[in-house]
């Protein structure tokens, strides 16, 4: 009797280490690295950082260089988004101010004092990448680009994205610089609005309000498909190469993935299918 006593208290103990091993290496939080995924195979350059967490706590499932700071393109215009939405209803009109900038940029075409409500500017912002629909936004909301990009920053400061310091509500380069870290906490704040949600999810979505109606086409060519791929934005520069934040939804449970600095659409978008195929499967 005291020999089985005797082993069952060693059992017991070999049980609680194990558990707290098992605790211990476990991602607690963001910059936490996860196992890698299993036949990953994401083939990143040197340059370029990936992540992949639960949307709902932040519990990183995969990493790698989380808290590097790079350029991040369009997926800047996540912060514009999130200022507009808290700041703003959708039913607001804002007036389209003048926007030359580059003829390769991305825009929704809108004309100078062109009216749209604020819903159909964020359709245009998250799901074409409009810069025109970006200014329109700012200049509503605070007046002129400056303020704006100031909001921006203080927003970002109360989130505790320490890596990221935004130059302008576009995503142009100059000063604009994040991580992939810092990209998985806008987009957990962001998911906190419906219309937010709803939006990256469409293929496609219809302005009813301006000049004239439009349809435009996501930018996210990963939407639904067996992982039910429901986000989030993309973004692109010569110098920041691909930028993917993603987003997948499967038997309630979420997980939210960004890849910065790929080379190609394809390696953006084959790293986070991996990035969010492993997440759900930790998740399970």
């Amino acid at each position: 009797m005291k020999r089985f006593r005797l082993l069952a208290a060693t059992a017991a103990v070999l049980v609680a280490v194990v558990a707290i091993k098992a605790v211990q290496s476990a991602p607690t939080g963001y910059g936490a690295v996860g196992t890698a995924p299993q036949n990953a195979q994401l083939k990143l350059p040197p340059h370029s950082a990936a992540i992949v967490a639960d949307a709902r706590t932040g519990r990183v499932l995969y990493a790698d260089r989380p808290h590097r700071r790079l350029l991040i393109g369009s997926t800047a215009k996540l912060m514009t988004a999130l200022v507009a939405l808290e700041r703003t209803s959708l039913e607001d009109s804002f007036t389209a101010p003048a926007y030359a900038g580059d003829p390769t940029e991305s825009r929704v075409g809108l004309g100078t004092d062109e009216q749209l409500l604020v819903g159909d500017l964020l359709r245009g912002l998250l799901v074409v990448s409009g810069n025109d629909a970006a200014i329109a936004l700012a200049e509503g909301v605070a007046g002129s680009q400056e303020a704006f990009v100031e909001l921006m920053n203080e927003r970002a400061q109360e989130l505790g994205m320490s890596d990221t310091r935004y130059g302008n509500p576009i995503g142009l380069d100059d000063g604009t610089s994040s991580s992939a870290a810092d990209l998985v906490t806008l987009t957990r704040e962001l998911r906190r609005h419906d219309a937010f949600r709803e939006i990256v999810a469409s293929p496609s979505v219809t302005l009813s309000s301006g000049a004239v109606a439009r349809t435009l086409e996501n930018t996210n060519d990963l939407l639904g498909g067996p992982l039910a791929v429901d986000g989030v934005k993309t973004g692109h520069t010569k110098a920041a190469g691909y930028v993917l934040v993603g987003s997948a939804t499967r038997g309630g449970r979420a997980v939210i993935s960004a890849v910065l600095g790929t080379r190609s659409e394809a390696d953006r978008d084959r790293a986070t299918m991996t990035l969010l195929r492993h997440g759900l499967r930790r998740m399970r």
